[in-house]
């Protein structure tokens, strides 16, 4: 309630590049892990936020469940071999399957039938869906992923509710500064001691930047999984990674867990 319209998408848009981050980089960690030991694991995540639909994007989003519903529900069920109604209750039923799976409250149920919803609909609209300009069905896309995330996060369904009317009706106010207090608050602090001129712009600066950072990373065409098959170790890369490791190790705010543990 104490959030404005601009604030509220920005932490719309602030969890999910949280829970992307979260999930991949836990793939990324266990992938490289497992390659230490000489192991290949199978890709999960394959920069789904550059996806053009939503049935895209499930197929670059935890790719391993996917996989997994699709062999073990979809399927069974008889896939879209009975006619296009049963295919459309199939990929609706994969989906419910899929949100109780993240877990059993109506929040996760309701997510997963938007998801569901959404691929149905996508079937209907068929190829003059696709005749679209690709970054019309990209910002589609990736705007109804933003929305459907909101009731994954949310504590119930109200709470969800409440925060997309905010992001609709919340005013055109300026971003809260309580809610980038801590961010990048040492480097902060010692840019504006360099450039005190900044002091009044700090709020929309930190987030112009975990957010355009954020994006940038998320929408990066060679992401890690593609890098990983041409990358040859050279003294820049070290260097480069050195420089990352050392921010992340004086940026440490306290013990944080994956969000992924919860599933």
């Amino acid at each position: 309630s104490e959030l404005t319209a601009l604030t509220a998408w920005c932490v719309i848009l602030g969890y999910t590049l949280q829970l992307y981050f979260d999930f991949s980089g836990y793939c990324d960690l266990a992938a490289g892990c497992a390659r230490l030991l000489g192991l290949r694991l199978p890709i999960n995540f394959d920069s789904p936020y550059r996806s053009l639909s939503v049935t895209e994007f499930w197929k670059r989003w935890h790719m391993t469940l996917t996989a997994f519903l699709r062999e073990n529900v979809y399927f069974p069920l008889g896939g879209s071999r009975k006619g296009r109604g049963c295919t459309y209750l199939n990929i609706l039923v994969v989906y419910l399957v899929s949100g109780i799976w993240h877990g059993a409250g109506w929040t996760f149920i309701l997510w997963g039938l938007l998801h569901g919803l959404a691929q149905v609909l996508e079937r209907l609209w068929g190829k003059r869906r696709d005749a679209l300009p690709r970054w019309v069905r990209w910002a589609m896309t990736f705007l109804f992923i933003n929305l459907a995330w909101v009731f994954f996060r949310a504590p119930d369904v109200s709470s969800a509710l409440l925060l997309l009317k905010t992001a609709v009706t919340g005013g055109m106010g300026g971003i809260r500064l309580w809610l980038v207090n801590g961010l990048f608050r040492r480097e902060i602090s010692a840019l504006e001691l360099l450039l005190p001129v900044i002091g009044p712009y700090t709020a929309y600066l930190r987030v112009a930047l975990i957010l355009g950072i954020g994006l940038l990373a998320a929408l990066w065409p060679r992401n890690v999984i593609r890098q990983m098959d041409t990358f040859r170790p050279n003294w820049r890369s070290g260097l480069y990674v050195l420089a990352w490791t050392v921010w992340a190790i004086l940026s440490f705010t306290g013990v944080v867990t994956f969000i992924y543990s919860n599933f």
